[in-house]
């Protein structure tokens, strides 16, 4: 099995994250190769980067203290993945737990 990184930008989704990021989970965990999760918090003034740090201890976490616009936010996960294959999601997606496979 590969090994995958993947990277969700947000911006002001603490919302999106509570509802989505626990799919994402569980995928990461049913995947028979490594995964991690990186969520790209894109200068948010909402309550994303305490829902990241007290609800999902697990996921990776990479700080814009500036809003750099989307393509930017993909790319610092892109430079933060540990792994050869990117897998790029929005906030608001929810996906099965077999994904990745």
């Amino acid at each position: 099995m590969k090994s995958v990184s993947i990277i969700i930008p947000n911006w002001n989704g603490a919302e999106l994250l509570r509802a989505y990021l626990p799919s994402v989970l569980k995928a990461g965990e049913k995947y028979r190769g490594e995964a991690e999760i990186i969520v790209v918090d894109d200068a948010s003034t909402d309550d994303s980067r305490q829902i990241l740090q007290k609800e999902f201890p697990a996921v990776r976490t990479v700080v814009h203290p500036q809003n750099r616009g989307f393509g930017k936010a993909c790319w610092s996960g892109a430079q933060a993945g540990r792994h050869p294959i990117l897998i790029f999601l929005n906030s608001d997606v929810k996906v099965a737990p077999d994904f990745i496979q």
